[in-house]
């Protein structure tokens, strides 16, 4: 007779950094956020999206939102908080949309991600052009897909996914927070990642991965 017991493996360990540099452009739109729980961990970055007025107001105002989300949401299951936090950031944008009147048309995109530490899974939530990468071993093993008019094109056989940057209209997306239209629902589907020892999870926004092959 075997009896089977489940080994309870140590709660992975994490390490992290933000960084956020102008680079060649006039203004820094992009802003970070990082949240820790018990054994949860939120991290988030929004970009405010197309130039618009506003931008770096819209992003500051999601990570914000959406950490405070997390504070109150931390306990429930990991898809839950991502959808939670989105949310959150999207209701923070339109609620200021309103009171600021020459804040009408600032967006930001963001990606989420929540880690459980001691189940040592994560999910993703991502909302315009702003990214997750997921390494292993010095590999790319994932990377979350663009709600752009370009990776649209891409997915249609339309246009090469290698010739993405040359496209005039690169940066038009059809997703953002600050739309008054509810997000697609194909657009809010959250992905899953399984964390091993030694893997490194990017966030970034376009002015990374629009500058860094991959």
């Amino acid at each position: 007779c075997l009896f089977m017991k489940q080994i309870k493996r140590p709660p992975i360990s994490v390490q992290y950094a933000s960084v956020s540099d102008i680079g060649g452009r006039k203004t820094n739109q992009d802003d970070t956020g990082i949240a820790n729980y018990g054994k949860r961990q939120l991290f988030v970055v929004s970009d405010g999206a197309g130039g618009h007025a506003g931008g770096a107001i819209a992003a500051r105002l999601a990570v914000e939102a959406a950490l405070i989300a997390f504070q109150h949401s931390a306990e429930l299951e990991l898809d839950e908080i991502v959808m939670t936090c989105l949310h959150a950031a999207r209701r923070s944008i339109l609620t200021q949309q309103v009171k600021l009147p020459d804040m009408q048309d600032m967006t930001a995109t963001i990606v989420i991600v929540v880690l459980d530490l001691q189940m040592r899974k994560a999910s993703v939530l991502h909302l315009g052009d702003s990214r997750l990468y997921a390494f292993r071993r010095g590999r790319t093993v994932h990377i979350t897909r663009d709600h752009s008019l370009v990776q649209g094109l891409i997915d249609v056989g339309m246009w090469p996914a290698e010739r993405l940057l040359e496209h005039p209209q690169r940066s038009v997306l059809y997703g953002a927070l600050g739309s008054e239209e509810e997000p697609d629902p194909a657009m809010l589907e959250i992905e899953h990642l399984d964390l091993r020892d030694g893997d490194a999870l990017l966030l970034c926004s376009d002015g990374w991965w629009e500058s860094v092959s991959t």
